[in-house]
């Protein structure tokens, strides 16, 4: 066998024919899965393969394998993980073009039959993705090789079949000189992961239809043209049937066509007919769509109307098939999309399954296609980037064609979508003319997409590389400086490193939509975790092959299960197509959308004291897009004392394709008034002084203070203690991965010392009033106990803090029968400073053990801000109630933040026995820009309490 071709990065197909679009059905086409079991055997490299798959007579003799799959999850080698280091980094000492010696290879067989009438046709074979190179054979003869793991490769193989049973072979190489194109973030996956499928073609057919929508500058009028392909020289005419009007050529005018938009993604259906003498010979079924995308000045504008991409990055994975996904999980990916107010998608980094396509197309999500291109690893080393002799393609001709040939198969395929509106030229492969190239070839198609490529930011010898001004993770400030002076639009491809628990200050990025009319918004980083589950354990990189880059690939804003995330609901917020503002006894509504009307929603209000509904209702509103108006606050008369809250919501006022009537789209909420009580002051109780403790006891409630450490040990009721740790000072929260990436053990890693090693150096007693100071680490903190009734009171004076920490607080463990939660606060499932959603503040009620938990790679998690009023209770009726002199955060989980901290996965964490509150007076937020450097913006970091803080622990019974 030869396998040569793998080695030449001028070799990258062979026999191939050329791409096409996709039809929804197609006359003279029979297509026929060949998914399912193949035989299989593996190699460590190709040269070690034996024949055995290419012999009819021995094949039944292998194993056999699933496809679609990875045989690396097939139990045939392992599955790897890297960033931008290519996954032989360390291994193998080579440069492009060369492949490691190691070269894991699958060899693929599988039987088919063949009748005599079918052998009187075309008969094709497709692969719609083999990872990195694939040679096949039909019955032992060499038919064809295919590079470029994501796009379609169609081979003809009827003058190699007979009539009986055929034998159909590939042999699947993991590395080819095609794998030097291929370096993007995520798992390094060998197999055929997308289907096989056998077409029955009839030998005069249509082979491709390439469709040319165009609008006159008042979009009243459409234009269609459309090229049509056969597959030999035959003598035709055209018929069309286009949502059951007639046409009969190539070009024609539909007058005040309806406009395709994420909004309103209309769509035209058509049935394309090529007869002869009036017999049809073939027929065509698909869709196309009405829409323009163009630059005015430094615009994007979509159909005449400025455009905002609220967009996401999104890898296709599958927790337990990796890259093999189904439809079924498609459609569950854009149908959150939609549901989370995301209108825009990028293939990152790779053409995706085709239905995404059809989806995005009828349901409305713009769409970047990108092509299979990233080298990151040949110029970007260790977050240095700079041109290389070995860089990729930069202007190396003998590159050109394979980096081309990609940008061909892409839009071969995908050229009639119209949720499509840019082509992207790859991701993070520097510059140069290769790259231009493939602008240019874009260009040429003259099918109404943008050029986009974002490496020119690195290398701006050939700027004209991409229509738009392209960054990621540029910082906001760095972004408005651009805004006030660059000359293009200006788009993040990629921005708020999603990594762990992070998005936040995202409203940040959002915003610069009014700041300068060239945004055009960005793509968050990214939709899903790249986890993968194998028998049952959900992991990153670390513990598969090495080298690795770990669990840098977890950074959905869902989990690899689809489950959503605190992220996404910040997401859904920031994203929101109305905004809603309260304020000055007045609601201001703006319509952000560009074409629908506020007809499409229903407006509620809802007023509450204390997190209590007193009153319910319906505004409203008729607002055109773009509009903004704005109506008084809905009367309320009523003098009870309390918090008052305002509540607006935004929901569909019909079923629609991805969402049923009723949905939220947004929620915001207010503090629109507050009537205090007067309360009186009670003497604090009588304390008992032992020789070790000091305590507080009625009938049913007892509080011990240790006299050495200065905290509260003990809180019982009915001599059970229900505390199973102290109350102790809290500075220290388990790092998040935004947390590691600014290395916070140099930083502030005396609050984890203080957080660990507490005693008192003081311990008075006044008035019943305990006087303690506390030696945490470096900080010695004052504070003071007393107990009225069944409560303790814990006064705790401002800390000399000299920079930002983590947070300050309390924190204790309980026993776990207390996993009945309840608190009056922003109602976000975790929330924090810079990610807290719309400010909405309910009652909301929780199990700390089903409703909320640790992310894969353990680390701050749970918290909650704005909280009023902390509950805890158990099912025998005890209860923990918490409260402060002021808005508080809190969480409550089965571990503490050292737990946390020193687990890799979740599943290291330990079996507890305790649920762990945290009481916090304040805590620095989460951060988001990226994951590798950047710290918690300035006015999120917190730096301790400017006075005196409160906090009030009441225990009571409750009726069973």
């Amino acid at each position: 066998m030869n396998y040569t071709q793998s080695t030449d990065p001028t070799i990258f197909e062979e026999n191939r024919l050329p791409g096409h679009s996709l039809f929804s059905a197609h006359k003279g086409v029979k297509e026929t899965s060949l998914n399912g079991s193949w035989y299989f055997s593996y190699a460590s490299h190709p040269k070690e393969a034996t024949s055995q798959f290419l012999e009819i007579e021995q094949v039944e003799q292998m194993e056999t394998i699933p496809v679609p799959s990875h045989f690396s999850l097939q139990g045939y080698g392992s599955p790897q993980y890297t960033n931008t280091m290519y996954p032989w980094d360390g291994l193998s000492q080579i440069r492009p073009p060369q492949i490691p010696e190691d070269n894991p290879t699958g060899c693929y067989a599988k039987i088919i039959d063949i009748s005599l009438q079918q052998l009187q046709q075309d008969i094709i074979i497709r692969f719609d993705g083999v990872d990195s190179a694939m040679y096949l054979y039909v019955n032992g003869a060499y038919v064809g090789y295919k590079e470029d793991s994501f796009s379609p490769g169609e081979f003809l193989i009827t003058p190699y079949l007979v009539e009986g049973k055929n034998l159909i072979s590939v042999m699947n190489l993991r590395y080819s000189t095609g794998s030097w194109l291929e370096d993007q973030d995520f798992w390094r996956l060998p197999g055929i992961f997308r289907s096989v499928t056998l077409l029955e073609c009839e030998k005069k057919r249509i082979t491709d239809v390439f469709i040319r929508p165009t609008l006159v500058d008042d979009f009243s009028v459409g234009e269609v043209d459309i090229e049509i392909t056969t597959s030999c020289d035959i003598s035709y005419t055209t018929h069309l049937s286009i949502n059951e009007k007639e046409y009969s050529t190539n070009h024609f005018t539909i007058f005040h066509p309806l406009l395709w938009s994420a909004e309103e993604p209309n769509l035209y259906y058509y049935t394309l007919e090529i007869r002869d003498n009036g017999t049809i010979i073939d027929s065509v079924s698909g869709h196309f769509g009405f829409r323009k995308i163009e630059i005015k000045g430094r615009t994007v504008l979509l159909n005449g109307k400025r455009l905002i991409l609220r967009g996401v990055n999104r890898h296709e994975f599958d927790p337990f098939k990796a890259r093999v996904i189904d439809k079924e999980l498609i459609k569950k990916d854009i149908l959150l999309m939609k549901q989370n107010n995301i209108n825009a998608l990028r293939t990152s980094h790779y053409p995706n399954h085709p239905y995404v396509y059809e989806l995005c197309d009828t349901l409305g999500i713009y769409m970047m296609d990108e092509i299979n291109l990233e080298t990151h690893g040949t110029w970007m080393i260790a977050g240095k980037g700079e041109r290389k002799w070995y860089t990729v393609p930069d202007d190396k001709q003998e590159w050109k064609e394979a980096v081309l040939d990609r940008a061909r198969s892409m839009t071969m395929r995908d050229k009639n979508y119209p949720s499509i509106i840019f082509y992207s030229c790859g991701n993070e492969s520097f510059g140069g003319s290769v790259i231009n190239e493939v602008a240019t070839y874009f260009r040429s198609l003259n099918d109404n997409k943008l050029v986009h490529y974002e490496g020119i930011y690195y290398d701006r010898r050939y700027n004209n590389s991409s229509d738009i001004e392209s960054r990621m993770y540029a910082k906001v400030e760095e972004l408005k400086e651009y805004l006030a002076y660059g000359d293009k639009p200006l788009l993040l491809c990629e921005y708020a490193h999603a990594m762990g628990n992070s998005v936040g200050n995202l409203n940040e990025y959002v915003e610069l939509e009014d700041v300068g009319e060239a945004y055009c918004g960005g793509f968050i980083w990214d939709f899903v975790d790249q986890s993968l589950i194998i028998e049952g354990e959900e992991r990153a990189g670390l513990g598969f092959s090495y080298p690795t880059d770990g669990y840098f690939c977890i950074n959905g804003i869902v989990d690899g299960r689809r489950n959503p995330s605190a992220k996404l609901e910040q997401v859904k917020y920031s994203y929101r197509p109305v905004d809603i503002t309260i304020r000055n006894n007045e609601i201001i509504i703006n319509n952000k959308n560009l074409f629908t009307s506020s007809d499409q929603y229903d407006f509620t209000f809802e007023y509450a004291i204390d997190g209590h509904a007193i009153e319910t209702g319906t505004l409203l509103l008729d607002i055109s897009p773009l509009e903004t108006k704005k109506i008084p606050l809905p009367p309320l008369e009523t003098s009870q004392i309390g918090e008052y809250t305002l509540v607006v919501s935004v929901l569909l006022k019909h079923d629609t394709s991805w969402a049923l009537k009723g949905h939220i789209i947004v929620t915001t909420g207010k503090v629109v008034k507050c009537i205090k009580k007067n309360t009186s002051t009670i003497a604090p109780a009588p304390l008992i002084k032992g020789d070790m403790h000091t305590g507080y006891r009625n009938k049913d409630y007892s509080f011990l203070v240790h006299h050495h450490l200065g905290h509260i040990v003990a809180i019982q009721h009915k001599m059970i203690n229900i505390l199973t740790s102290p109350i102790k000072l809290e500075f220290w929260r388990a790092p998040t991965d935004n947390d590691l990436g600014v290395n916070p053990i140099l930083s502030y890693s005396s609050c984890k010392l203080a957080s660990l090693y507490q005693v008192a150096t003081q311990f008075k007693i006044e008035e019943n009033i305990i006087y303690t100071t506390i030696q945490c680490g470096p900080y010695s903190i004052p504070l003071s106990y007393c107990f009225i009734e069944n409560k303790a009171i814990i006064t705790i004076d401002p800390p000399p803090f000299d920079s930002f920490i983590p947070c300050f607080g309390l924190s204790f463990s309980v026993t776990k029968s207390f996993k009945n939660i309840s608190y009056y606060g922003n109602e976000m499932k975790e929330s924090y400073q810079d990610r807290r959603g719309g400010n909405v503040l309910r009652r909301v009620s929780f199990d700390p053990y089903k409703d909320q938990r640790s992310y894969l790679h353990p680390q701050e998690y749970g918290n909650r801000i704005d909280v009023r009023e902390l509950s805890l209770s158990d099912n025998e009726g005890k209860q923990m109630n918490i409260r402060a002199n002021r808005p508080f955060e809190c969480s409550v989980i089965p571990y503490s933040s050292h737990e946390l901290e020193n687990a890799t996965y979740r599943d290291d964490l330990p079996t507890t026995t305790s649920l762990h509150v945290r009481i916090l007076e304040g805590q620095s937020g989460v951060g988001g820009d990226d994951s590798w450097g950047a710290p918690v913006h300035e006015e999120y970091r917190y730096r301790g309490p400017k006075e005196k803080w409160i906090v009030e622990i009441a225990l009571e019974e409750l009726p069973i």
